[in-house]
């Protein structure tokens, strides 16, 4: 029982990705021009853009439960992002995608992306490459230097999409922006967890180099 338990966390457990942001250039007209996607900023302050929020992440994880209030907490209370914005993404149909930027409070040349989302219909599609991309050029743009991205081990289409976007795993704590709770407590099986993100990472690379011979 205990060792299913600790398997258990492990698998659930957060790893870290770092990347250089000047390569991320994509722009809003780009965007549409090129891929026919509309973005724009919700105001957090509007009810229905909330709602609109949330429905998008539910819908595209199915162990998502986030709520109006839950939302506005989420960003208003932050504890390591400042200068924090969503943005939703149309197509003809409508909003499809969502994503969330915010800089580090401790590093400012430090910003991540949390909350993404794609409905579950356009999954496989190429729209959450699409919404990285914007979402790390937005933060280039406003000045920051380095992207960092904190992903839970389980998500393996994430972390491939990461990879094949220029991210490499980062194993030293130390290193992070992410500066948590979660992070210490995970120092004791961090030994285990940097294993298995090397497997998972030097697996991607052979995959790759295999596929362009």
């Amino acid at each position: 029982m205990k060792i299913k338990k600790l398997l258990n966390k492990l698998t659930n457990g957060v790893v870290y990705l770092h990347t250089p942001l000047k390569q991320f250039t994509l722009t809003s007209d780009n965007l549409e021009k090129e891929y026919g996607l509309k973005v724009r900023v919700i105001d957090y302050c509007n009810d229905s853009d909330v709602d609109l929020w949330c429905h998008t992440v539910n819908n595209s994880y199915s162990d998502m439960n986030l709520n109006r209030d839950s939302a506005r907490k989420f960003v208003n209370e932050h504890p390591y992002f400042s200068e924090t914005k969503t943005f939703v993404f149309e197509s003809r149909g409508g909003v499809i995608s969502t994503a969330s930027i915010g800089i580090y409070k401790d590093n400012p040349n430090v910003g991540g992306d949390f909350k993404m989302g794609v409905l579950r219909e356009y999954h496989n599609k190429g729209i959450g490459r699409l919404i990285i991309l914007y979402a790390y050029s937005e933060l280039s743009r406003m000045g920051v230097r380095m992207g960092e991205s904190v992903i839970q081990f389980k998500r393996k289409p994430s972390l491939y999409l990461h990879y094949s976007l220029g991210f490499y795993p980062e194993y030293d704590l130390n290193s992070l922006a992410y500066k948590s709770n979660k992070a210490n407590k995970w120092k004791n099986f961090n030994f285990v967890l940097k294993y298995l993100l090397y497997r998972n990472y030097k697996s991607y690379l052979k995959k790759q180099k295999t596929y362009y011979k």
